[in-house]
């Protein structure tokens, strides 16, 4: 044993060490040594060897100081709450209508007005946003973690769902402290074992304000949400913010009314950091929790130390569940990686493994196993096909006449499609290679197809059902799927107001191929159903808008505008992304796109 400081905290096992935990257990005053000290120990842990406790007290650093940083929030909320009840001070006066607060936070807060003690805000007050200031990203205990890094940890693979900002945890907590509801506290029990990282936050974040009370950011669009203007925080709209400078290459989303946004996701230049937050922070993404039985099965596989267990594990909790559909999804998905792409004698440990072996023994079968839980008879086409939606946008385009002839639309690897023989594209697969691979020039040419794909669904939607409600449509969202190697990309796309078109990167994970990478596939099935859910909602979204469609067409009623009058102007299609220039178009932060 190292004769370096460590606290007696960590004396314990490894799966019982968190954050709160030592948070409770440690008594150094005042919080900024409490950190120090937390942060030394962990350090010199990781300098005495390779062993679990290495492991343990590395991911621990990295949670708290690399990336989006979630133990830094704990950290901070649990001071909050600490002085709190040393000073007995009263809740803040913050009131929301309508909300709903879930397990890790707030699932949805509704549209409407919110008030800040006797102030009234509205959605589009620009006054409101031009006062307001960004929350700060670093906190004031900076200088300990400059002191405290003294040593060089690789990044860990980044892991996002949408809707949580705070990590599942494995293992149910056992007691929950009360909270106010306006903080963004971390619901779970000081011993948690293992958890879950999610990084990226569609849910509401709550900014400070200049007199220190926090406040919910609106969702974007309300019910009362003018169609042709969407005002940002700046005071400008947001289809004149997204429009880049004519220096960025042509196939750059933003030349076709494309903002692509998300927590982890750079912030373009153009862009002020007030609106940039705003519009990520306005986004609405499905949120659907974990249910208890499978978060106890998650806990007993992370315990799980060879394949064999893993799989009877998995055989065990199959034959005891009760019937559910998530739990049915996530047993199916965790016996066919147990015992197909987990195999050592699959095709996915051959050198010679391709694209088609990705697609044929891993996605294709996983989003089959999702779409048989959906009850909206939600269709899934495998394999390489061309993009309806894209071919009639492209007739349109060009000006075709039926007698030219159709083209040919985009070319991808699976397509989401609504139920019926008149079914409508609502979202597709593009795989970028197999899962060995590391071509970014492809990456960046497929991501630039994958936008104008969901662009062009949610076009094709407009022209098909033109006489259709668009205070309905502008609540539709199309979805892309995107494979990299073995990083995996989900996006969201919906047309909240004329002509900008919202891409929010609902989540992104890394696919297991080896068994002792197992962990991740735990990470990635919560996203997965959550995509499930997502595209249960297009589905009912697009049945709203076909009946409204109907309905007016029958009835003959005079509408305003048509749909199609809210889409953007027709575009070329770009030349394919190539040169170092291009690479403005890969939207990830830095190290956030795991390779």
């Amino acid at each position: 044993m190292s004769s370096k400081r460590i606290h007696k905290y960590f004396d314990r096992k490894p799966a019982e060490w968190s954050m709160l935990g030592f948070l409770n257990e440690c008594h150094i005053e005042p919080f900024k040594q409490k950190i120090d000290e937390y942060l030394k120990s962990l350090a010199n842990i990781m300098d005495c060897g390779n062993d679990k406790r290495h492991e343990k007290a590395k991911l621990l650093f990295d949670r708290y100081r690399k990336d989006t940083r979630p133990d830094r929030q704990i950290a901070k909320d649990w001071d909050k709450g600490h002085k709190a009840e040393t000073t007995g001070s009263g809740p803040s006066s913050i009131y929301f209508q309508n909300s709903t607060f879930l397990g890790s936070g707030i699932e949805t807060i509704n549209h409407g007005t919110y008030l800040r003690g006797n102030q009234k805000i509205g959605e589009d007050s620009a006054h409101f946003w031009q006062k307001r200031k960004l929350r700060e990203e670093a906190y004031e205990d900076d200088a300990i973690d400059a002191e405290s890094s003294n040593t060089d940890t690789e990044d860990e693979i980044i892991n996002d769902s949408f809707g949580m900002d705070e990590p599942i945890i494995v293992k149910p907590a056992r007691s929950v402290k009360k909270v106010k509801p306006s903080s963004n506290i971390d619901f779970r029990s000081d011993d948690d074992v293992e958890d879950i990282d999610f990084g990226v936050d569609p849910n509401i974040i709550f900014p400070e304000s200049e007199n220190g009370s926090e406040m919910s950011v609106c969702k974007y669009p309300a019910e009362d949400s003018s169609p042709d203007v969407w005002l940002l925080p700046s005071g400008i709209s947001a289809a004149k913010a997204i429009c880049g400078p004519s220096s960025l290459p042509s196939a750059h989303p933003s030349h076709i009314g494309i903002i692509r946004v998300g927590p982890k996701l750079r912030r373009p230049d153009w862009i002020q950091q007030v609106d940039w937050k705003y519009l990520w922070e306005s986004a609405e993404l499905p949120v659907h929790p974990v249910i208890d039985a499978a978060l106890a099965l998650f806990q007993k596989l992370a315990e799980t130390e060879s394949r064999e267990e893993y799989g009877n594990c998995i055989r065990q909790a199959k034959s005891e569940s009760q019937p559910d559909k998530q739990m049915t999804f996530f047993l199916n998905v965790l016996e066919w990686f147990a015992d197909t792409v987990f195999n050592p004698d699959s095709a996915f440990h051959s050198p010679r493994a391709k694209e088609s072996v990705l697609g044929s023994l891993l996605v294709h079968p996983v989003l089959q196993y999702l779409i048989n839980t959906s009850d909206s008879a939600i269709i899934y086409l495998p394999g390489e096909i061309y993009l309806d939606a894209s071919a009639n946008q492209r007739m349109i385009r060009r000006h075709l006449m039926p007698e030219d002839g159709r083209p040919l639309g985009l070319k991808v690897d699976g397509i989401f499609q609504s139920p019926g023989k008149g079914g409508l594209e609502i979202g597709f697969l593009e795989m970028s290679g197999g899962h060995m691979t590391h071509d970014m020039p492809r990456y960046l040419k497929d991501h630039v197809r994958g936008c104008q794909g969901e662009r062009d669904i949610l076009d094709n939607v407009a022209a098909k059902l033109k006489y259709g409600d668009y205070q309905v449509m502008r609540r539709m969202r199309t979805w892309f799927l995107h494979t990299h190697g073995r990083d995996v990309q989900v996006w969201g796309m919906d047309l909240p107001v004329k002509g900008v078109y919202r891409m929010i990167l609902a989540g992104n994970f890394r696919l297991p191929i080896d068994w002792e990478d197992h962990h991740e596939l735990l990470h990635s099935l919560p996203i997965l159903w959550n995509l499930g859910k997502g595209l249960k909602d297009t589905v009912s979204t697009l049945e709203e808008i076909r009946k409204s469609h109907r309905q007016q067409f029958v009835t003959h009623s005079k509408i305003s505008r048509p749909l199609k009058a809210y889409i953007g102007e027709p575009f070329c299609t770009p030349t394919k992304p190539k040169g170092k220039k291009s690479r403005s178009i890969d939207p990830f932060k830095k190290k956030d796109l795991s390779s």
